[in-house]
């Protein structure tokens, strides 16, 4: 998900209609002139900017149409015209900045002609050029996170929250707070951007804009997930789950979840409100389908994949009922409704009516369309028993990010497409890396070496390589390790071991870290490479590394390694039934056959009448999963008792 965008950050269009001009309004020509030039380009942006190679005549042809463009609003910037205004000025200079941040590399120029802009428009004695003032604060903002000036955009945004709030312009309030968060996340404040988000939840609740303090929370838990801080989503999650109208098994219990912070007075007005009355649902549909998504995320990190999968049902019911009715929607573009009186409504623009929504833009439909592929995909991995079942999901979304990656009919901007390549990038790069990982579930070894070599193949052609060398490497390890090759999967884990960035810049490599870490300890429990204090070493470091928000799949397989390197019989027993429960829980049926043959050898020793049903059950399980080893190894064990 991306960070809310208002429609204040849309194209200033020309106020007048062309066959208005008269010979004093050379500057109406020259705006018409550069709107069409704009609407050329356009045409020509999708292709121009990715195929610069093999359509050297449509690039420069982009190329030259936004030049014009350009032009013609920087002689309407300099044009001495009696019957051009102050207002006029400030609203080219808009133009002219947006096109060059949206079309070229200038950012330097960009952010010279707002400030230029920005000084005429404060020139302008009353509110007539409030609107405009805003749109070249936020203008001003977003140059500078691109440039990564994120202090000086920090700096425009109390300017610009002071200048709102003082005339009670609420949606760009409510903006300008999102952008703030999202400035501090960037920054690596996590707590300044939960805070500030919290601070939009209790503003929203104050002001009777439910579904905005739904919003609020939801970017929040987003925030929070992509910090792989699960502990802190799940309680964004706790929060969202009364107002989301879910089905019976989909309720989550709070018992083992603490409450995310928020300020005082959204602490006191939730907790009489849920003793008086039901709790009030969110409206917007498609708050609720990012809600799904996060929710789905959350139990398939905390081991919960049977809700994952009823909620996947529900994402899927959703996602039907808010298919897009027309471009802005296909865009991703929705609308909250605000609660102000029409009295408060300053803006010019909004004199003869107020602004009843809020438009807000995360994901474009085909985005959020194509990560329910990946979640599908994901939330069956594990269940060796239909194993062609996360397979279709994964192939078939491969297929539809390829296309769009390919072909994108709403193109908007040179900088949109870029941005939205780069978002179809990564989700290509994860879908095939989890391809990988159902292959090699299913021992197909040489379809998994062939997705792998295709997921290196993209990360080079996109440019992602550094960021997914670090899972690519864990992938060739484990097809190595699978295959016996034990020597080349140590040197594997050992690049993807020489990860040292942080999980914030890189919760991705991070986690694979970690796996890599098991992985070695694992070949260090067998005879080849037979080490104890080696694998207690490793086991000691990855749970450093997750002192909190340790994953489910984790936990099993620490719990799995501690059952190997405990003498005694009873820890070992300990640990190996709470790696079963959650196997069970996570429905990965391959660590629950193994899990069961270890614990049937346990209890073996023990002479215990439960061996023989635990190896049988993991016997059973083995058969079903297309498991030989684990097969194997249980019916030698039954047939030695």
């Amino acid at each position: 998900m991306e960070k809310a965008a208002t429609s204040q950050n849309a194209a200033v269009t020309t106020p007048e209609a062309i066959t208005d001009v008269t010979p004093g309004n050379t500057h109406l020509i020259l705006w018409g002139l550069a709107e069409e030039y704009i609407d050329q380009a356009r045409s020509l942006c999708f292709i121009a900017t990715t195929q610069p190679s093999s359509q050297p005549a449509w690039r420069k042809r982009h190329q030259d149409l936004i030049f014009c463009a350009i032009k013609c609003l920087a002689a309407c910037v300099s044009l001495e015209s009696p019957s051009m205004t102050q207002l006029d000025r400030a609203k080219t200079g808009l133009r002219l900045a947006q096109i060059l941040f949206d079309e070229t590399e200038s950012l330097d120029r960009c952010e010279e002609e707002v400030n230029k802009a920005i000084i005429i428009a404060n020139r302008i004695q009353g509110s007539t050029a409030l609107d405009i003032q805003l749109r070249l604060y936020d203008l001003q903002i977003q140059i500078y996170i691109q440039s990564k000036k994120f202090r000086l955009a920090k700096t425009i945004l109390g300017t610009a929250s002071t200048e709102a709030a003082t005339l009670d312009l609420h949606w760009w309030t409510y903006h300008f707070l999102l952008v703030r968060a999202h400035v501090c996340f960037l920054m690596n404040d996590i707590a300044g951007s939960l805070s500030t988000l919290n601070q939009g939840a209790a503003f929203a609740e104050k002001r009777g804009d439910f579904d905005l303090k739904m919003a609020f929370w939801i970017v929040a838990g987003q925030y929070s997930l992509m910090l792989s801080n699960w502990d802190q989503a799940m309680s964004y999650l706790l929060k969202l789950a009364p107002h989301m109208g879910l089905d019976e098994g989909l309720k989550i219990s709070p018992n083992t979840i603490q409450p995310a912070p928020e300020s005082s007075y959204a602490t006191a007005t939730s907790s009489s409100s849920q003793q008086t009355q039901q709790p009030k649902l969110c409206q917007s549909k498609q708050l609720r389908v990012f809600f799904l998504i996060l929710y789905i995320s959350c139990m398939l990190r905390s081991g919960g994949v049977q809700k994952s999968l009823a909620a996947l049902t529900a994402l899927h019911s959703a996602l039907d009922e808010t298919r897009p009715k027309d471009n802005e929607e296909l865009q991703g573009i929705f609308r909250i409704s605000l609660n102000y009186p029409k009295q408060n409504v300053h803006s010019q623009h909004d004199q003869n009516a107020p602004w009843p929504h809020l438009p807000i833009k995360w994901m474009s439909f085909s985005q959020v369309y194509c990560l329910t592929y990946l979640l599908s995909g994901i939330c069956s991995k594990a269940d060796m028993t239909q194993p062609m079942k996360a397979q279709q999901f994964l192939i078939e979304g491969i297929k539809v990010v390829d296309r769009e990656f390919s072909v994108n009919d709403h193109a908007t901007s040179t900088f949109s497409v870029r941005r939205n390549q780069r978002w179809f990038s990564l989700l290509m790069m994860t879908m095939l890396v989890h391809l990988s990982d159902v292959f090699l579930l299913k021992y197909d070894l040489a379809s998994a070496e062939e997705t792998i070599l295709k997921a290196t193949y993209w990360s080079q052609v996109c440019g992602m390589w550094e960021v997914f060398k670090w899972r690519i490497s864990l992938s060739i390890g484990m097809t190595m390790h699978l295959g016996g090759q034990l020597d080349e999967a140590l040197d594997w884990y050992g690049i993807c071991l020489s990860h040292t960035q942080g999980s914030h810049q890189d919760p991705e490599g991070y986690e694979a870290k970690t796996l890599a870490i098991i992985n070695t300890a694992l070949i260090h429990c067998g005879e080849r490479f037979y080490d104890l204090q080696k694998v207690k070493d490793l086991q000691m470091e990855a749970r450093a590394r997750h002192e909190s928000n340790m994953s489910a799949n984790i936990r099993c397989a620490l719990h799995i390694l501690d059952s190997w390197t405990k003498e005694a019989l009873i820890p070992a027993r300990q640990h190996l039934q709470e790696a079963l429960k959650l196997s069970s829980a996570l429905m990965n049926t391959q660590l629950r056959s193994l899990t069961l043959l270890l614990l049937g050898n346990v209890y073996l020793q023990t002479h215990d009448e439960q061996a023989e049903k635990m190896l049988m059950t993991g016997f059973v399980h083995a058969e079903k999963t297309g498991n030989q080893i684990v097969a194997a190894a249980a019916g030698s064990c039954l047939k030695g008792q």
